[in-house]
């Protein structure tokens, strides 16, 4: 099984012992760059996931969540993208209690620095 991803706390020599729970734009971009293994879950609406989105994201609208969570491999970061924090950061608990390694976008899809796809 795959660690789970930790934060760091700041001015510490030590690791945090909490799971990370959120990532911050630039961060997430850094990881995609490195090509570190990830799913990127943007649970925006359809029509706003065409108008733009991550590369390689893959779509489960946030109010289909509970009954696509089959679709999601255990064992893998994810990592969830909505319109907001607030969306992101109760997919991500959902997942996590379903037995995922989720955390959330801070900001949600607004905050990602990268190039998106259409």
């Amino acid at each position: 099984m795959l660690e789970r991803v930790r934060s760091w706390l700041p001015g510490k020599a030590r690791r945090d012992t909490a799971p990370k729970t959120s990532v911050a734009g630039g961060e997430l971009l850094q990881w995609v760059a490195e090509g570190r293994r990830l799913v990127i879950l943007d649970i925006r609406e359809q029509k706003a996931f065409r108008q733009g989105h991550i590369k390689g994201a893959t779509l489960i609208p946030y109010f289909e969540l509970s009954q696509r969570l089959h679709e999601l491999r255990p064992g893998q970061l994810i990592v969830v993208v909505g319109p907001s924090s607030a969306r992101s950061h109760q997919a991500a608990r959902l997942l996590r209690s379903r037995g995922h390694d989720a955390i959330y976008l801070v900001g949600g899809f607004s905050a990602w620095p990268g190039k998106v796809v259409h």
